[in-house]
């Protein structure tokens, strides 16, 4: 009887719908992207990486299945797919994946075309720190003007 009433308490405990906001505080942070000299005659993307990292905090005791989304904004030029640095008056495009083939433009998920990326943690003691890959790429062969651009982005986590 023991047993049955201990399997049967933890398969409610992990199945139990708990809010992340009462058991854990996640921060988010990100490095820059620098894509160097860009030379505009070359054939060749521009296709440094970045990082996001996650950090929880427990606020109480022991956490279970906690689950957050990663967002990107659409930085100055308001459309995920085309993000575009600008410094002259042509603008750069460039864009911002979640894997490394660069075929899921990392957005908020929504908006078709963009995905959002998934993580979390089933089980914790203290703090969790985690870091997902930013893939970036400037396409090749950009007839603009010389001059130093940049383009600001907002990682958001919720959960």
């Amino acid at each position: 009887m023991k047993a049955l009433t201990l399997l049967a308490f933890l398969s409610w405990l992990a199945n139990a719908p708990a809010s992340a906001a009462n058991v854990a505080s996640c921060a988010i942070s990100a490095t820059s992207i620098s894509f160097g000299a860009y030379d505009p005659t070359s054939s060749t993307p521009v296709t440094p990486t970045g990082s996001i990292s996650v950090t929880c905090n427990l606020v109480s005791g022991i956490s279970l299945l906690i689950a957050y989304t990663i967002t990107l904004s659409t930085g100055s030029s308001g459309s995920y797919l085309t993000r575009k640095m600008t410094g002259t008056a042509t603008p750069m495009s460039y864009n911002l994946y979640t894997n490394s083939g660069m075929t899921q433009v990392w957005g908020d998920g929504v908006t078709a075309g963009t995905s959002a990326d998934s993580g979390g943690y089933l089980l914790g003691l203290g703090s969790v720190v985690l870091s997902y890959t930013v893939y970036a790429k400037l396409p090749a062969q950009q007839l603009v003007a010389a001059g130093i651009y940049a383009d600001n982005i907002t990682a958001s986590i919720s959960y």
